[in-house]
Formats: structure tokens, C-alpha cells, sequence
């Protein structure tokens, strides 16, 4: 009965949140411009609900109805909120916490650059992208990091965290050892949040 009860009111949390998020987003692709405050107030509400709510229950609300569900705004929603997680339990300071939500929140703006079918292609393993696809997708982190630069208002820590967000591959695939050992531990929550969902 208790779990119940944690996961509606997880439920009705997340969907107070996927609102304040799918602002955000909804703003950056009408106008193109990422406003810091409106930013910085939707980390506040995630981190709010991020310390006060059973975390099985947060992941619990987080995981359902997700199958095939690409929406950005979802996705910076529960990378935001796993991140935060994760950065708690590892006893992260207030700064480093919010720096580490807002480049959660925002690490995928650069998408919105990109032509709709190189993003949908993206997610879905049957229909794989060309090589040259692959090249322009992967540009998303560092278009995410032209944005926030262009109109300033972010540290220069968050667009570190988000120019980082993927990890460092070779030609055939696998994990360069020597550069994924001087990623940041946030760098790293980061990339594990974002692969998470």
C-alpha cells in the first residue's frame, strides 16, 4: 500500500515536471533561445521532487510508458532527475548538483539543429544511419554548447559537462581507456544518466 501510494504521488510529481520541461523545450524551438531562469526554475522544481520522493518510486514513474517514446523533453526530464540521483547519493554540493542538473536538462538541446529524420533514425536500430548521418549526429553536443555560448547565462562548467556527454569512441566501437579516465565524475554521471534512459 505504501509503494502505491509513493508511486502516485511520484506520478503526479513527473507530470507537474514533464510540463515545466516540456516549457523549456517548447520555448528553445519556437524562438531558439534557452532562457536561463526558465532553466534554472525547472532544475529547481526536478531537484525538489529528487529529494523528497522515494527514488524507486521516481524511477518507477520515470520508466513507464517510455518504450519508443523519443520526446526530448522527456528525456532531458529523466536525465535530469537520474543524474541528480546519482550525484546525491554520491554526496554532491548544492553548485555541483545544479550545475550538473541544468547540463542534464539542456545536454541535448543541439538536436533541435538537426534534421528531424537523422533524430528519429537515431533511436531506432532497424533503420540504422549512414555513416555521414553518424558524423552530423554526433555534432549535437558541441551544437548543443554553440547555443548556450551565443546568448551566454551558463557557466562554463555546465557546457563542459555537455560537450562531454557521450562517450569517447574509436573507429570500431569501443571505449578509449586513456580519455575516459579524465572525464569528471559529473561527466560521467552524465554519460551514465543519458544512456540510462
Amino acid at each position: 500500500a505504501q509503494l502505491t501510494e509513493e508511486y502516485a504521488q511520484a506520478k503526479l510529481a513527473q507530470q507537474q515536471l514533464e510540463q515545466a520541461v516540456h516549457s523549456v523545450f517548447s520555448s528553445i524551438a519556437k524562438t531558439g533561445v534557452v532562457h536561463p531562469q526558465q532553466a534554472a526554475e525547472a532544475v529547481q522544481e526536478i531537484t525538489i521532487v529528487a529529494r523528497t520522493l522515494p527514488k524507486s518510486a521516481m524511477f518507477m514513474a520515470l520508466s513507464q510508458h517510455r518504450a519508443g517514446d523519443a520526446s526530448l523533453s522527456r528525456h532531458a526530464l529523466a536525465t535530469c532527475t537520474v543524474s541528480l540521483v546519482i550525484g546525491q547519493s554520491l554526496q554532491l554540493n548544492p553548485l555541483e548538483l545544479h550545475e550538473l542538473a541544468t547540463a542534464a536538462l539542456l545536454h541535448d538541446i543541439g538536436l533541435l539543429q538537426l534534421p528531424a529524420s537523422i533524430i528519429r533514425r537515431a533511436h531506432i536500430t532497424s533503420s540504422p544511419l549512414s555513416q555521414q548521418e553518424q558524423l552530423q549526429f554526433r555534432t549535437h553536443p558541441r551544437l548543443s554548447v554553440l547555443v548556450l555560448e551565443r546568448q551566454g547565462g551558463f557557466e562554463s562548467v555546465v557546457l563542459d559537462l555537455i560537450v562531454n556527454h557521450h562517450p569517447f569512441r574509436s573507429d570500431n566501437g569501443t571505449r578509449i581507456q586513456a580519455e575516459m579516465a579524465s572525464v569528471s565524475n559529473r561527466s560521467g554521471i552524465l554519460m551514465l544518466a543519458d544512456q540510462y534512459d
